[in-house]
């Protein structure tokens, strides 16, 4: 593992957090972090904007509409990406992302997704102070 694996105990998601509810755990269990710990190299934490970002790109790019859950495993993607530029003399690396559809989410809950989707945009409008 890149860092040392946290306890179960302490492997918690932040209150307040509901875009993934379909993937929100209070607590990982002994035997998913069991295995986790033995086949997992690294673990990205995505926030409910980059799920919400994710949501938004993979529409615009293949108009397919993800439920925020289906796109945690995008948002982990960029992030990746985005941490580790290929060197400019190497080949484009490829990457795949196993997302789910929409196929699982409530219509009532397009428009919160819709909503969320909404303010992640009206934040990348403002500057940063």
């Amino acid at each position: 593992p890149v860092f040392p694996p946290p306890r179960p105990s302490s492997a918690r998601r932040p209150a307040g957090e509901k875009a993934a509810e379909g993937v929100a755990v209070g607590q990982i269990g002994p035997e998913v972090f069991r295995i986790c710990d033995a086949l997992v190299d690294e673990v990205m934490l995505v926030d409910e904007r980059e799920i919400a970002a994710a949501v938004r790109d993979v529409f615009l790019d293949t108009r397919a509409v993800l439920e925020p859950a289906g796109a945690v495993s995008v948002a982990g993607l960029k992030q990746y990406v985005a941490r580790r530029p290929p060197a400019p003399s190497a080949p484009p690396p490829a990457f795949v992302a196993i997302a789910g559809d929409a196929s699982n989410i409530e219509f009532s809950n397009i428009w919160s997704v819709n909503s969320l989707l909404e303010r992640v945009a009206q934040a990348e409008r403002t500057p940063a102070e």
